[in-house]
């Protein structure tokens, strides 16, 4: 693991705040838009029973296990962070889906599989820890891994130009929170230039600002009882988590994006 993978692991994602998020969530999930997460990927990607696909940045296997369980795919899910890992292998055991799913952890910078191995590939939250050079050889990747036709859905978040931007407190806010700069227009260009065909691309600001706003709700509402949980430092640490994501969607600086592309099939 790298050393900024190490970082993310005990600073961003370490065993107890994962746990505070995943009773915002639910099991599996430690991001906003569930549905869209599970439902809606689904739907993006053409998934089916039988088919292969690599989820990059699987967190604590919310989609994995919804892939393996509700359409019957084959899932290999990475993550960089060794205890995000370990926590979904014990999942999968007990679960009982050891023969559907494969937890790995790799860094995706330097992660290699066979070509045209897979059906799909997602990246649900992921992609913002990279630096800006580093997504157009993962994409090159994706293309080579990718069966001509398959699909790669990406969902995170995107940067963009307005005042909010430009300020010590946004600059500061994503360098505690690994966040790196990307837009719109770098995702058309990378895929382009990877060779992939894009298909959609979907601004999600005020629903991510709604979901948000429910997140913080349900936080107050059951604050004692999360509590009994986790601890206090744990639980205020998430709840301004929400405020400042809530807060930069709304400003314009920081917001997710679906991207939908393709491999083509004559290339």
């Amino acid at each position: 693991m790298s050393q900024a993978s190490e970082s993310l692991a005990t600073s961003v994602y370490h065993s107890e705040r994962v746990k505070c998020l995943e009773m915002f969530y639910g099991e599996g999930f430690i991001g906003s838009e569930v549905e869209a997460k599970c439902k809606g990927s689904v739907e993006h990607l053409k998934l089916k029973a039988g088919d292969s696909i690599l989820d990059v940045g699987a967190g604590s296997g919310g989609f994995a296990f919804y892939l393996a369980e509700n359409v019957g795919a084959v899932v290999t899910a990475v993550d960089y962070c060794t205890n995000l890992v370990d926590l979904c292998n014990e999942r999968c055991k007990e679960k009982g889906l050891s023969d559907k799913i494969t937890f790995l952890a790799r860094d995706m910078r330097t992660m290699q599989f066979e070509s045209e191995r897979f059906d799909a590939i997602s990246f649900l939250g992921s992609l913002i820890h990279l630096k800006r050079g580093d997504h157009l050889s993962i994409f090159k990747n994706v293309k080579n891994w990718l069966k001509p036709g398959g699909r790669v859905l990406a969902h995170d978040f995107v940067t963009c130009d307005c005042p909010a931007t430009s300020t010590q407190e946004f600059k500061d806010y994503q360098k505690r929170l690994h966040f790196n700069d990307v837009t719109v227009a770098d995702y058309e260009e990378i895929f382009e230039t990877a060779g992939l065909r894009l298909l959609q691309y979907q601004p999600r600001r005020e629903f991510y600002i709604q979901d948000t706003t429910k997140r913080q709700t349900k936080a107050k509402e059951n604050w004692n009882e999360i509590l009994k949980v986790v601890s206090k430092e744990t639980l205020e640490h998430c709840y301004k988590f929400f405020a400042e994501k809530r807060k930069w969607a709304e400003e314009g600086a920081l917001f997710p994006c679906i991207f939908l592309a393709e491999r083509p099939r004559d290339m």
